[in-house]
């Protein structure tokens, strides 16, 4: 390990970048391939098929001339060949001819330098003899075929070569033709059909990375937010034992500290009255500490029933009004757009969310302002609850970081309350999110599937 590097942490395996750069690289190899190949077979096909085309046509005038067992009389060239090989010169894009006996001899050829020559270590020419059909694009002048003498063509231009066996009436093979041919039409209709598989392939390709993409990137956001989840119920397991000692170490001596100090404020009177005051007020604050670890390590969130939001809301506000209208706050309830609507919740629960909402909303204006509560139907058949202040707004860094627990700018607090709140609203299927503007308060949205 180098020195200084003891404390670094490992770089975090992100599964979307791994996909994109896998996936890219073998869809993109595993479509060329398959398209390279798609091509080279289609283009054969369609070679063969012309070579097939050739054969049935001379198959055809052997039959009707009825001169297979007459080709190569002697003396040469018969009337036969003669006749045969003038209809030989009339296959489509014909740039050469040339025909052979059994014996490998060249018959007849349009290069009458060919004429004579025999090329016996042809192994496509024996493969002809045999029945079958060979057909090839090539560029001549590159070949090193000694069958190519003196056959050149401009650089770059494909041929069609092709020994196509010509049958006797008694289905044996009396001759093999091979021509060289240059079909522009053919090559036409490759290139484009080359064309529409290369095109095909790859739109294939990008929406097979879409859809695949698209996977991958939902079951990274479902395992991101189950590695939270069970980093929140690794914390909750954690503070639900500190909580419980919490509760065994100081609920006993904070209330004999409250009974003391009672006594002492009784006995004393006005000589003590202010600083027994000041011990009560925060022996009640470290009680409301202990009270909230309690409540945010709780794995029993209450039973869940129908409720209605807006009775609830406005039942809830009733009760808060006089602390709010102490500090100078209005309150401004709307729920014609959600009246009647329900959630399925705990309404003890909720109400303790709620409150930790309204507590922020109160500490967010100690001058004063006006506190908004809206409930209305939200989209997909929610229920949606908003409820704003017009205080100092929270800053940004902060903000994204809500509702984590522990997390707070007061400076007496435990930074539980929202994300109790939060863990409550959860719990029963709904969704808590803020929005903040500093200097113009903050809003508070929840979201609960309609019951």
């Amino acid at each position: 390990m180098r020195p200084g590097n003891s404390g670094a942490r490992p770089k975090e395996f992100d599964l979307r970048v791994w996909f994109v750069v896998v996936s890219l690289a073998a869809i993109l190899l595993i479509n060329t391939v398959t398209a390279f190949l798609l091509s080279r077979y289609v283009a054969q096909s369609f070679i063969n098929r012309e070579g097939e085309v050739a054969r049935e046509f001379l198959d055809s005038i052997i039959s009707a001339e009825d001169s297979a067992s007459h080709l190569f009389d002697t003396p040469a060239p018969s009337p036969e060949l003669q006749s045969f090989s003038n209809h030989v010169r009339k296959l489509p894009g014909m740039i050469r001819a040339v025909i052979y006996s059994p014996d490998f001899y060249i018959r007849f050829s349009t290069d009458e330098k060919m004429i004579g020559l025999q090329f016996a270590d042809n192994d496509e020419l024996k493969e002809a003899f045999e029945g079958r059909i060979i057909a090839s694009m090539e560029e001549a002048e590159e070949s090193t075929k000694t069958e190519h003498v003196a056959f050149n063509l401009p650089q770059g231009e494909e041929v069609i070569e092709a020994y196509i066996p010509v049958r006797g009436g008694d289905g044996n093979v009396v001759a093999v033709v091979e021509f060289y041919s240059k079909p522009d039409a053919l090559q036409a209709i490759i290139s484009r059909v080359t064309l529409t598989i290369w095109v095909s392939a790859m739109l294939a390709g990008l929406l097979l990375f879409a859809a695949l993409y698209y996977a991958v990137a939902r079951s990274s956001r479902i395992i991101n937010r189950q590695k939270h989840e069970l980093a929140d119920m690794a914390a909750l397991a954690a503070l639900g034992q500190m909580a419980r000692a919490v509760a065994h170490s100081l609920r006993n001596p904070l209330a004999g500290i409250r009974s003391s100090t009672e006594l002492l404020k009784m006995q004393k009177g006005d000589a003590v009255e202010p600083a027994a005051t000041d011990i009560l007020g925060e022996v009640d604050r470290m009680n409301q500490h202990v009270h909230e670890l309690l409540n945010y390590a709780r794995s029993d969130l209450g039973a869940a029933q129908p409720v209605e939001l807006g009775t609830m809301l406005r039942d809830v506000l009733q009760k808060s009004e006089p602390r709010f209208a102490r500090q100078g706050i209005r309150i401004d309830f709307d729920d014609r757009s959600g009246h009647g609507l329900k959630a399925v919740l705990d309404p003890p629960m909720f109400n303790q969310a709620l409150a930790s909402v309204l507590s922020n909303a109160l500490e967010a204006m100690p001058d004063g302002g006006t506190l908004s509560v809206v409930v209305r139907r939200g989209a997909a058949g929610a229920v949606e609850l908003l409820i704003g202040d017009t205080g100092r707004g929270i800053p940004a860094d902060v903000l994204k970081q809500l509702p984590s627990p522990f997390l707070t700018t007061k400076t007496r607090g435990l930074g539980l309350g929202l994300a109790l709140a939060d863990r409550i609203i959860r719990s029963f299927g709904g969704s808590l999110s803020l929005s903040s503007t500093l200097g113009k308060g903050t809003t508070v949205a929840i979201s609960f599937p309609q019951a």
